[in-house]
């Protein structure tokens, strides 16, 4: 019997919902490149995610709830919780994966044009095996 193909998994990112580039040190003031309002978070104050924060829902089911402003995936670690490591985006002792840390050096540099910033972002994820998506439109 011929061996079931495994889909890969994806994560789609809703360019209106989507936290990237940087933010002055005051957390208002925008600068180029940059989507969304106050600082880059898994899920922020404001409702913005960043690129992490979408897959930390869809590759491993972690709740709004439970990212609002934590920075990162390792951040929701915890080895006495079950599920607490993300598929691809944390190891198992609760450290950032490769493609978390080289992710948010993307995600949040406000040197690359939105659609450099994309094309990065799905080059990495693809490296790691994850199909990454962008869908709608960003608000600004």
């Amino acid at each position: 019997m011929p061996e079931e193909k495994k889909k890969q998994p994806e994560v789609i990112i809703d360019r209106s919902k989507w936290r990237c580039g940087g933010v002055h040190h005051n957390h208002t003031t925008r600068i180029k490149n940059a989507h969304g309002s106050h600082a880059t978070a898994l899920l922020n104050q404001d409702g913005y995610k960043c690129c992490l924060g979408f897959a930390c829902n869809q590759l491993g089911n972690i709740p709004d709830e439970d990212m609002l402003c934590s920075v990162s995936p390792a951040s929701l670690y915890n080895p006495f919780w079950e599920g607490t490591c993300i598929p691809y985006l944390t190891s198992k002792t609760g450290e950032n994966t490769l493609l978390t840390k080289e992710a948010m050096k993307i995600n949040d540099d406000t040197g690359l044009s939105r659609a450099s910033r994309e094309t990065a972002l799905k080059s990495i994820f693809a490296m790691a095996g994850v199909k990454l998506t962008f869908k709608g439109k960003y608000e600004n």
